[in-house]
């Protein structure tokens, strides 16, 4: 049998992903709480990122970009003010991503 599959560590090797595989397959059945498990952080997150704190965080981007760009040059500006923009896309990225069906 060490001919055909090579030596000791290779079966070894071969047995251990084999188990792991055999162990985890049954974790892939087990979902019985129909997705709900990261509602409460979802729910939490969208509260930050479209209320205060995002509007906070995104003025603070864009100001630190402008205020930035009269020593370094403008690019600087334009970065702070392209993280504000992602900054107030992330609930309709993140609905999105959440809807999609493969």
């Amino acid at each position: 049998m060490l001919k055909i599959f090579g030596n000791r560590k290779t079966i070894v090797t071969i047995l251990t992903v084999v188990c792991m595989v055999m162990a985890m397959s049954t974790l892939a059945f087990a979902n019985a709480s129909n997705g709900n498990e990261f509602q409460s952080l979802y729910t939490r997150v969208m509260s930050w990122v479209t209320g205060i704190p995002a509007i906070i965080i995104a003025m603070a981007f864009a100001l630190m970009g402008i205020i930035r760009a009269f020593k370094d040059g403008f690019m600087w500006a334009l970065g702070g003010i392209l993280v504000a923009a992602f900054i107030f896309l992330i609930p309709t990225i993140v609905t999105g991503l959440g809807g999609a069906t493969i």
